[in-house]
């Protein structure tokens, strides 16, 4: 017997990042860019990812490396023209070097695959309240990572920003 699912009941569960004007599907190995589909070599692709899965933080060079060249020797200077051809696409300032060390994505990430929009933006002010630091924001960054949790339970970010804030 099929179960019926009606519109309400279906979660509208977002499968991109979401950065500028961007969608970043890693399941389709697609880039849209207002919609439209943005051609990408596949090293491009997997460095793009893997720069966006860590907003913020330094990735380093032997690691984007590691990720787009497994087993294989190249130089340095194929991550730099794969960076370089990346750059043109998403903005010269999206990318930031970190000299002699590695890359850091520095556009903002609206959205993570399999999250719902409604959760990351929860999510999100929470991350901003717990960088204040304060025992105020400390608590409304909590409570939101528990309505976040409550409404994803495998959203595993929550949880480590959970237990950062506690």
């Amino acid at each position: 017997m099929a179960q019926l699912f009606s519109k309400e009941n279906q979660s509208s569960i977002d499968t991109a990042y979401r950065f500028g004007d961007f969608e970043l599907y890693p399941n389709n190995r697609l880039l849209k860019r207002a919609n439209v589909a943005v051609p990408l070599q596949p090293k491009a692709f997997d460095a793009l990812l893997c720069l966006v899965r860590r907003v913020g933080h330094l990735v380093s060079k032997q690691e984007l490396i590691d990720t787009l060249w497994p087993s294989v020797h190249v130089s340095e200077s194929n991550l730099t023209n794969t960076i370089v051809s990346l750059r043109k696409i998403v903005g010269r300032d999206a990318i930031r070097t970190v000299s002699k060390h590695g890359y850091r994505f520095e556009l903002p990430v609206a959205g993570e695959p399999g999250v719902a929009r409604t959760t990351y933006e929860k999510f999100a002010r929470a991350k901003e309240l717990t960088v204040q630091r304060s025992m105020e924001s400390m608590h409304l960054a909590r409570d939101l990572y528990w309505t976040c949790l409550a409404e994803e339970p495998g959203f595993a970010p929550a949880w480590a920003w959970l237990g950062r804030c506690c």
